[in-house]
């Protein structure tokens, strides 16, 4: 199924496209935000004949970012993604592709995060 119109909404399994959950050290889910196409699986091809189409492959290499607020008592960020579509086939669940321990980021020197103290 496609994703629901809330971020909150989203699962694992149960809807496809692509975002990231901060998680605490319970894995409860502090914030979520929907993402496009992190992973390079789509691109924008122009046939002469057809027009603009959309075409998808297996995920590019390279890097990408993503801003999220910097929450008390986040220690993980989780990355979802649908596999890349058959031809004519719709978006598949997605699932857990990434998961980044957060707890031993560097911090500025004399920086707090909302909320209080690191």
């Amino acid at each position: 199924s496609f994703p629901t119109r809330r971020s909150s909404d989203l699962e694992e399994g149960k809807h496809a496209g692509s975002w990231i959950q901060l998680r605490d050290a319970d894995d409860r889910v502090l914030f979520t935000k929907r993402l496009h196409d992190p992973l390079g699986t789509k691109v924008e091809v122009h046939d002469p004949e057809k027009g603009p189409q959309v075409a998808f492959g297996p995920p590019g290499q390279g890097t990408f970012s993503v801003l999220v607020p910097d929450l008390p008592g986040v220690t993980s960020a989780v990355l979802f993604a649908s596999p890349p579509p058959k031809p004519r086939k719709p978006l598949k669940p997605a699932v857990q592709v990434g998961r980044f321990d957060l707890r031993e980021r560097p911090r500025p020197s004399g920086y707090e995060p909302s909320g209080g103290a690191a």
